[in-house]
């Protein structure tokens, strides 16, 4: 490896923990991660063999390719980042259906992909570091590289007639781009097509024209939610999902933290679908509900005759193969079964219980939880090293509370889901409903809103369009009392000289309070005495005093 391509060195002993980290790099502050492996073990946070001579590896978002070298009784990694970005433009070029060539600005070959392989037949070995004229009889004058280094300017879709070394003779379209660096000319790239390669480009518009024929309602709906899925207009949440985009195309292990109902699994299936592997399994286990005497068996699964009544069984990490295991409330797994997973996600293979064969798993791990697991690091109630493991990114998944904007959007979507649920035709809920909702403390988050939604749907009759206070849990209908009397003390401010004192106030207050509950159900007496916890002629008894009758009309 050229040490000029060297980011950094990590030097780790027998038994794999750090001893030594060097910078090649004055980038320095982008290598803070390195901070937190001294004196660690290594493959705790990363998938790294040191027994590897050459392998690739993603840190922090980054791919690099590493080489292990041994010596002085340890183990010194290279890591390049640059060396990896030039495989990657290798084999980017190398699926490109047109051929490609490279040359410098004296006309010597730097590189030649695939497809101009099989055009030329002639193979990389024979044709990097050879001069074009070397390579195939031509006229210089006729040349499209030549006539790109000489004129300096692009030579667009040139028909050349030449031929090779071997005395095969080709016929390609060819387009030529001079590489300008700094105003200096310092090589060439051509592109280049026979009768094939471009009958192949012809059938990329059929395809084209075939694809936007089929209507968006016509194409197969997803097994699994999508980031489409996930209602929001917050910019928390805007944020949060382009983040989670990003990730979803690697293959680091994530975690997700977030309060109970805001939505930790609709997050983890999206990134899933989002993600290289979609077309494989989604496996999702709530480790809350695994009983700890059972966990080894349902998470690698059983032999026959492992033990008494033992069955031949898949595990989880057999389920997901290839695919994502999602570990909903990872904080409830046992100290036990975190090292048995770790030994898992480290050395990627599992056995059966009862088989003494070891099985390849390929999986990625989404882990959930509703606790701060840094917290129960602290209490050591979770290994360090299995901490690590499953947290190289951590996306904060906010709760309803913190993204109000939400709400009236998600009460939208609610209605949506349950009139086709219910065959009703509720359109929207009352300004005062909306203001309770955007003031509630959603303790349960998303899935607490859902459940209101749900309950006023059962409330309503055929004939209601907009959701009230009647519609409503009686707990959520008790908590109106504190957003009322918000409402009544904020109108009573505004009236100077006519509520000096408190006596007065709460005199206003409880009248409007009345007359409200009273509205919501019907003017049903009874009904409104049992929802405000007092007797029925105690109710009557204020409403005598405050001169309040009932709305016959209604």
């Amino acid at each position: 490896m050229n040490t000029l391509a060297i980011d950094f060195i990590i030097v780790v002993d027998n038994d794999g923990i750090v001893l030594d980290i060097e910078l090649y790099n004055e980038k320095h502050e982008e290598y803070i991660f390195l901070k937190k492996l001294q004196s660690k073990r290594l493959n705790a946070f990363y998938d790294i063999d040191v027994n590897e001579l050459s392998a690739v590896v993603e840190i922090e978002h980054i791919m690099y390719v590493y080489q292990s070298i041994y010596r002085n009784n340890r183990y010194e990694i290279f890591f390049s980042q640059k060396t990896m970005e030039s495989i990657l433009f290798g084999r980017a070029l190398d699926n490109i259906e047109e051929g490609i060539h490279i040359y410098n600005n004296q006309g010597y070959s730097v590189y030649l992909n695939e497809a101009s392989e099989k055009l030329s037949g002639i193979t990389k070995d024979e044709f990097i570091g050879n001069h074009l004229i070397d390579l195939y009889h031509l006229d210089e004058e006729y040349s499209t590289v030549l006539t790109t280094l000489r004129l300096q300017k692009p030579v667009i879709n040139r028909c050349d007639l030449f031929t090779t070394k071997d005395n095969k003779s080709l016929v390609t379209i060819n387009s030529g781009f001079p590489i300008m660096i700094e105003d200096k000319l310092q090589g060439a790239i051509l592109t280049e097509n026979n009768i094939e390669t471009l009958k192949k480009q012809a059938h990329k518009k059929l395809f084209l024209n075939e694809y936007m024929a089929i209507s968006t309602d016509e194409k197969e709906p997803s097994e699994y939610f999508r980031f489409n899925d996930i209602v929001r207009k917050s910019a928390l949440m805007e944020d949060l999902i382009h983040l989670s985009k990003k990730v979803a195309l690697n293959d680091s292990a994530l975690l997700i933290y977030g309060e109970t109902g805001t939505g930790k699994e609709l997050l983890a299936q999206s990134i899933h679908s989002f993600g290289k592997n979609s077309d494989k399994p989604f496996v999702a286990v709530n480790c809350a509900a695994v009983p700890s005497n059972l966990a080894e068996s349902l998470f690698f699964g059983t032999t026959k005759g492992a033990y008494t009544g033992s069955m031949n069984t898949e595990g989880f990490f057999s389920q997901a193969n290839g695919g994502t295991l999602f570990l909903d409330e990872v904080n409830s797994m046992t100290l036990d079964m975190q090292s048995k997973l770790l030994r898992v996600l480290q050395s990627k293979r599992y056995r059966k219980i009862g088989s003494q064969k070891e099985s390849p798993c390929h999986v990625r791990i989404i882990a959930a939880s509703n606790e701060d697991l840094y917290t129960l690091l602290e209490q050591k109630k979770i290994r360090s090293d299995f901490y690590y493991r499953i947290s190289t990114i951590v996306l904060n998944l906010p709760s309803l509370s913190e993204r109000r904007e939400d709400i009236q959007l998600l009460v939208h979507h609610f209605i949506d889901k349950f009139n086709k649920k219910n065959d009703k035709s509720v359109e929207s809920i009352s300004e005062n409903v909306l203001e309770l909702f955007n003031e509630y403390t959603w303790v349960g988050n998303i899935r607490e809103l859902e459940n209101v939604m749900e309950y006023a749907f059962a409330l309503m009759s055929s004939s209601d369009t907009v959701i009230e206070f009647k519609h409503l849990p009686s707990y959520l209908n008790l908590k109106n009392n504190t957003y009322r009397v918000k409402n009544v003390v904020r109108e009573t401010v505004r009236v100077e000289h006519e509520t000096e004192t408190l006596e007065v106030a709460m005199a206003i207050y409880e009248k409007e309070l009345i007359e409200n509950y009273l509205s919501d159900n019907d003017w049903n007496v009874s009904k409104t005495a049992k929802i405000l916890n007092i007797k029925r002629q105690s109710l009557q008894y204020r409403m005598k005093k405050y001169n309040i009758k009932l709305n016959t009309a209604n």
